[in-house]
């Protein structure tokens, strides 16, 4: 059983359950060799975030256009973005 969320949920590449607006940007993430384990598109003025399993890739999806808030713990990091940037950062992560 799945997790209750606000969003329509699709299965990604790998057989995991995410937010429909964001799973091309995880799966060119995932293309690139960053590891992810949650992530939001966001709503209604709320942020779009990714948690990376290690800093290392968070500081690396940071390197790109944007504006981005990293919250670090003892193993991952977690970076938050307006949502609207989701299509750019697709984009420019696909490329």
């Amino acid at each position: 059983m799945g997790l209750a969320t606000a969003h329509r949920q699709v299965r990604a590449s790998n057989g995991v359950e995410v937010d429909e607006g964001i799973r091309d940007l995880l799966e060119a993430l995932w293309r690139r060799g960053m590891v992810t384990e949650f992530s939001c598109q966001g709503h209604d003025g709320e942020l779009a975030h990714i948690c990376f399993a290690c800093a290392y890739d968070a500081h690396r999806f940071t390197q790109c256009p944007g504006d981005f808030l990293i919250t670090l713990g003892e193993y991952r990091a977690w970076v938050d973005f307006p949502a609207h940037l989701i299509g750019e950062l697709t984009r420019y992560w696909s490329s």
